[in-house]
Formats: structure tokens, C-alpha cells, sequence
């Protein structure tokens, strides 16, 4: 008995036997190693990836957020779905997906770790053509109202049941109208007071759940880097996410 079967009740399994056979035969393999998943709670992991395009990233950065979805990928298992997305000058209702890649099974596992690799490979063309296509680089990086938009995407993976995780692959410093964080990084009291408003207007996402990683994270200097990191657990702890990563490897990718 497999490890997926002994989780199934001796009812269930008869169910699947019954099932294999009413089908044609080439399709019931298939069929019923996705009702074993089905039957067995196989949720799969929700993976958003949101890459910055602004003007401040460098050819460094690129590479180091390559190697991150590299360490994502390998990590992936069927069941599992990657959703690519940009943080650029996009204000939260105009956030588009970039790119949505699930990774499936059919049962025969020579069959399903070549079509893993296919997915994955289109990953990283999505990834490129992401960071390549625009004209000129984004001269604001509206973080905030990118991490925003994503809980959308977050709260479908979380009503399915799935493993959430909000990967950002920026220098995490927000330049937008409000707030400019490469002047200066907020104050704790500062901090206090962004959160409040967001939360007051209806602003901060609900990231119950959600392990977040910061991969890239930049700083004119150690103290700067060091007060930005402190509002972005300030910020990510009071919309229930947890801050698993922030600085500038991709370790805490790694499966």
C-alpha cells in the first residue's frame, strides 16, 4: 500500500478499483491517482512571484532573482501553481498576472517529471520575457499596492486550502507619491503610523498563512537596509503573514 493509499478508508479505495475499471484503460491511471489526491488532501503549494522591474534594479539583482526561482522550481511538486507577476508603477486595480503555470500529474512519473521540466522551463521564458519587455524601466516601485493586489490571488490558494507563499524579488525600497523610502526609511513610530492608515483605509491585505520571502533586499547603507527590514516585518506581521526571508540570498528557497 502506498504512503498516498493508507491515508484512504478500505470505502474509498474500493471506490477507485470501481472507478479504474468503468474507464478505458489508458486514461484510468490518471484518473485515479488524481482521486487519490483528491481522497487524501493533496492540496499543493500557491507560489506568487512578484519580480521588480523599476529602474533601481541591476544586472546583479536580475541574477540573483533568477537563482531564486531557480530554488523555487526546485521545490516543486504536482498539484503545485506559480504565478508570475511584476512590481513596476502599476497601481493595485491595475495589477495583471504575467504568467499562471500549474504543475500536473497523470500517474506515470517518467510522463510527469518531463512535463514538470516543460512547465518549469516555461517559468523562466515567462520570467525573462517579464523583465525584458519594457520599453523603459518603471521609475516608481509601488510595492505596497502590488502586495495588495496579489491577497487576491493568495485568498483563492487559501480557500482551496493550499501552502501560500509570496516570493519578492525586489530591493523592497516602496517609491511612490506617498511614501519614499529611498530618502529615508520610516521610523518605528513612522512604521506604526503607515500600518495604521492602511489598516484604517482599507488597505492592508489579509496575508493570513502566506510565508513571505525578500529576495534582493537593498539599502543605501547597513543602518538603511537594517530600518527597512524593520518596517516590512512590521508590515507583513500585522497582515498575518510570516517574514521567512529577507536579504539577499535565496537559502531560504531551497526545498
Amino acid at each position: 500500500m502506498t504512503h498516498a493509499h493508507a491515508h484512504l478508508s478500505r470505502r474509498q479505495l474500493l471506490a477507485l478499483c470501481a472507478l479504474s475499471l468503468a474507464v478505458p484503460s489508458v486514461k484510468a491511471t490518471g484518473l485515479a491517482n488524481r482521486a487519490v489526491g483528491w481522497l487524501s488532501g493533496t492540496k499543493g503549494r500557491l507560489v506568487v512571484v512578484l519580480v521588480d522591474t523599476s529602474s533601481s534594479i541591476t544586472a546583479d539583482d536580475g541574477r540573483l532573482y533568477e537563482s531564486a526561482l531557480q530554488a523555487v522550481l526546485k521545490g516543486i511538486k504536482p498539484g503545485d501553481r506559480i504565478v508570475l507577476g511584476e512590481v513596476a508603477d502599476r497601481p493595485a486595480p491595475r495589477f495583471v498576472a504575467h504568467a499562471d503555470h500549474r504543475f500536473t500529474a497523470g500517474g506515470n512519473s517518467l510522463h510527469d517529471k518531463a512535463r514538470a521540466r516543460r512547465t518549469g522551463e516555461a517559468v523562466l521564458a515567462d520570467f525573462a520575457t517579464l523583465r525584458s519587455n519594457r520599453t523603459r524601466p518603471a521609475q516608481s516601485t509601488l510595492l505596497l499596492d502590488t502586495v495588495l493586489a496579489s491577497s487576491e490571488l493568495l485568498a483563492e490558494g487559501r480557500s482551496r486550502g493550499q501552502t501560500l507563499q509570496l516570493v519578492l524579488l525586489s530591493d523592497m525600497v516602496e517609491e511612490s507619491r506617498e511614501r519614499s523610502f529611498a530618502r529615508a526609511a520610516p521610523s518605528a513610530d513612522q512604521t506604526t503610523r503607515i500600518v495604521e492608515s492602511l489598516r484604517r483605509g482599507g488597505l492592508l491585505p489579509n496575508l493570513a498563512g502566506v510565508q513571505v520571502h525578500a529576495i534582493g533586499a537593498a539599502g543605501r547603507d547597513a543602518a538603511h537596509m537594517a530600518s527597512l527590514q524593520a518596517f516590512w516585518r512590521s508590515y507583513f506581521t500585522s497582515a498575518g503573514a510570516d517574514l521567512r526571508t529577507y536579504g539577499r540570498s535565496a537559502g531560504g528557497l531551497e526545498p
